[in-house]
């Protein structure tokens, strides 16, 4: 249960990947220079969470990054000249690969003739030909990484790491300061509802989301159904015991004498 803990022991170092420390200095550079960089993701689970994983982490960062994730049936799997050319027209100047790439030589050929800079992150086995730029993979023959099955968010993860790590930023300060970016993101731009452009009225919530700590007292408080009734004098009434059904019960009370006296 290692690799669950905030403070992991047992991960490998990144840069025994090779090209690390180079992409490393490369997109750090990219990220001080406010260049435009863009994740070029794939539609799969994997590629998914490996776009979503290094857009957060450039953001904490400070870049202006961008994501590009392929249609399955439009685009197809990996780079593509078209695809390269609208990320270029929207004004990207850099490109990180997440699960694909490997084997993309003529794309990133065409990526740097247009003036794109490319960095490739993958994790499955090289084809003939090598893309010319830096290769992170550990599939590779060079590889000095122990662990050579690493899935496509896991190679990322590493970059990602190499990146936090070459930036000095603790694990602490990088949740504050992502923390920081959420409370200025919302005070900014507001809670949009969802399926709506941002050119709308921000979306504000009527009512807190409930916590699971706090279900049933949001319940209580905002759902009738769930309401306590407030107890009435007939419920505090007095019922009848056992004991005023019996005859001799009902027979306690004193009949008025001659006198009149009871």
């Amino acid at each position: 249960m290692e690799f669950l803990t905030d403070k992991p022991q047992t991960l490998y170092d990144p840069f025994l990947l090779p090209d690390m420390p180079e992409a490393a200095d490369e997109i750090l550079s990219a990220v001080e220079d406010g260049l435009s960089i863009c994740i070029y993701g794939d539609y799969d689970a994997d590629g998914v969470t490996a776009t979503s994983l290094m857009m957060d982490v450039l953001r904490t960062l400070g870049a202006d990054c961008s994501y590009y994730i392929p249609s399955r049936f439009d685009d197809g799997y990996g780079l593509n000249d078209q695809a390269i050319d609208k990320i270029k027209a929207a004004g990207a100047d850099m490109i990180i690969t997440v699960d694909c790439g490997c084997t993309s030589a003529e794309e990133v050929r065409h990526a740097r003739d247009i003036g794109l800079e490319i960095i490739v992150t993958d994790h499955h086995a090289m084809g003939e030909a090598v893309p010319d730029c830096l290769l992170i993979d550990p599939q590779r023959s060079d590889s000095r990484y122990p662990f050579r099955y690493l899935a496509g968010v896991g190679v990322a993860f590493k970059l990602a790491q190499a990146l936090c790590r070459e930036a000095g930023m603790e694990k602490r300060h990088r949740t504050s300061r992502r923390r920081e970016q959420n409370a200025r993101q919302i005070r900014t731009e507001g809670h949009q509802r969802p399926g709506t452009s941002g050119s709308e009225r921000p979306y504000r919530r009527d009512r807190p989301q409930p916590r699971p700590h706090n279900l049933g007292k949001y319940l209580i408080r905002h759902n009738p159904s769930h309401q306590r009734r407030r107890p009435t004098l007939k419920r505090h009434a007095r019922r009848p015991s056992h004991a005023d059904e019996r005859p001799e019960a009902r027979s306690r009370t004193r009949l008025p004498d001659a006198r009149g006296k009871r």
